[in-house]
This record gives C-alpha cells, sequence and structure tokens, in this order.
C-alpha cells in the first residue's frame, strides 16, 4: 500500500487501485494529471510515486512521454518499454559522468590546498 503524505492527512493508494484506472494499450493511455485527478492526489509528483512503488510490488504498469501510463496490451508494448527505459538509464548515467569528473577535480584541489 502506498503512502503519500500530505499536509496533515495521509492518502491510501494500493496497487489494486492502481490497476483499476490504468488503461491497457499505449493507445488508451492516461496522462498523469488524469490519474491524479481519478485517484484524488494533488498532483503527477504523487502519481509517480504510486506508480514507482506499485511496480515495486510487480506491477507492470508501462509509460512513455507521449502518451502516459497504460497496462500492456501485447508483448511489443513490453518490449518497447524495456527499451526505452534501458536508454533513458543509460543516458542519465553518461549525465554523471562528466559531473563525477568535476567532483573529482574539486576534491583533488581541496586536498592539495589543505596539504600545502
Amino acid at each position: 500500500m502506498t503512502y503519500i503524505s500530505r499536509k496533515l492527512k495521509k492518502v491510501r493508494i494500493t496497487k489494486e487501485q492502481l490497476l483499476k484506472v490504468i488503461p491497457v494499450g499505449r493507445e488508451n493511455a492516461i496522462k498523469s494529471d488524469v490519474l491524479a485527478s481519478l485517484l484524488s492526489l494533488h498532483n503527477k509528483r504523487e502519481v509517480g510515486f504510486a506508480i514507482s512503488e506499485a511496480r515495486e510490488k510487480g506491477a507492470v504498469i508501462l509509460s512513455d512521454t507521449v502518451n502516459g501510463y497504460y497496462l500492456p496490451s501485447t508483448k511489443t508494448e513490453i518490449e518497447s518499454f524495456i527499451k526505452s527505459m534501458e536508454k533513458r538509464g543509460k543516458l542519465i548515467l553518461k549525465a554523471t559522468k562528466s559531473a563525477k569528473k568535476q567532483l573529482s577535480l574539486i576534491e583533488g584541489q581541496e586536498e592539495m590546498e589543505v596539504n600545502s
């Protein structure tokens, strides 16, 4: 069960509740703002948190940046989702390389300044 804290109350969203409102097939995908409304959540971030937790518990909820969220209707949809997520993951890792390099340079400079 997902608990999303709000100011003074908690909203409980179960994996089953999500699966009831998410349509089957990419052509029927639902945008996160619509999901938020259907689930009485305040924003897309809360939807993303609930989706993430449901996925961790085994729910196969697919998504793409154009259509939104949907349950798989074909093997091809699942394969496409996997390919897309793996590509995004690789791009994210690439993006961190330059930041890590810069961080190591900064840390090296701090060590040199302390030792001087």
